[in-house]
């Protein structure tokens, strides 16, 4: 396949991928929908980050309550 070829397959899957979304959404401005793409995309992101966050704030406090259930055990055997 000539680079011609690739060039007009890739544009028609473009084309037709751009085709759907409007169909699918209403939305026909592509500004509009490249916003939205990148907003989502951004929201994501940053859910991504929180809850990387919660889930290291998770194993700290897991590791904090194992602490505390060995030390309880501790005191148990000295009463």
């Amino acid at each position: 396949m000539h680079l011609t070829e690739l060039y007009q397959k890739s544009m028609k899957i473009i084309s037709d991928s751009f085709n759907h979304i409007k169909e699918e959404t209403g939305i026909t401005d592509l500004d509009e929908i490249s916003t939205i793409f990148i907003k989502s995309e951004e929201q994501n992101h940053s859910l991504y980050r929180y809850m990387d966050s919660l889930n290291k704030e998770i194993e700290f406090l897991e590791e904090e309550n194992s602490k505390f259930e060995a030390s309880l055990k501790d005191y148990e055997v000295i009463l």
